[in-house]
């Protein structure tokens, strides 16, 4: 329930921003407007730095982000701007190991068996989050495109941890697979802060994530810190 009631917030948030935005842009058409990227999709491939050596993660990892930022100029030109903003992001790793917690209430990967031909096993985690950018932008060209460059920190609170396994079944001597969604994962973190590096022209940009805080608790799981790069999306 708080997390419908949270995503629901966002929802009236985003209406709002791009509602009271729209009625600061000039009233010039509005092709003639460069974008000032209120709405940021982010499509990226997200990874873990610093985990347990004896766990693999896949090559290639989706997630996705969506926000909507307050672009405030802070030059007559627009070209450095500060955006405080408001978002969802999701992020999916699939790897080789079974999270499970010791009689210490510690969490550990336990690897699953090399012999063993399961199709799918992740960790997903979903976060409602606060971005803030100091954005610095190029003079628009004919076009009305401009390069952009911008560096900012991202807090998030912890919506949705959950983890999924399809494969033989892992408790028993038999060829049965199982589908098995784990809602109750102990120990992670229920906030997280990162830097985030955004470059690129037009309405593409290249986005970088890095977490600076773990994804378990302090002491109470491996020190694994997530990282996400890939495209940007920003066409308002």
């Amino acid at each position: 329930m708080m997390n419908r009631l949270l995503i629901c917030l966002l929802l009236s948030l985003i209406c709002f921003g791009l509602k009271a935005q729209d009625e600061d842009i000039d009233k010039k058409p509005r092709l003639n407007n460069p974008s000032a990227d209120r709405l940021v999709f982010e499509f990226n491939h997200d990874n873990w730095i610093n985990k347990p050596d004896n766990i693999k993660t896949r090559w290639y990892n989706r997630g996705i982000n969506t926000y909507v930022s307050f672009d405030i100029p802070l030059d007559k030109n627009g070209h450095v701007a500060f955006a405080p903003g408001a978002g969802i992001g999701v992020n999916n790793v699939y790897h080789d190991g079974i999270i499970t917690t010791d009689s210490t209430n510690v969490t550990y990967f336990e690897p699953i068996q090399s012999e063993i031909d399961y199709r799918n096993n992740k960790l997903t985690t979903a976060y409602l989050e606060v971005p803030i950018e100091l954005r610095f932008r190029s003079k628009a060209d004919k076009n009305n495109n401009r390069w952009k460059f911008a560096i900012g920190l991202r807090g998030g609170y912890l919506l949705n941890a959950h983890s999924k396994y399809r494969g033989p079944d892992l408790t028993q001597s038999t060829n049965r697979t199982v589908k098995i969604k784990d809602l109750r994962l102990p120990n992670i973190n229920k906030y997280r802060l990162g830097s985030t590096v955004r470059v690129g022209y037009g309405t593409f940009n290249l986005v970088g994530f890095y977490s600076l805080t773990n994804l378990f608790e302090t002491d109470l799981g491996p020190g694994i810190q997530q990282f996400s790069i890939g495209l940007c999306f920003n066409s308002y």
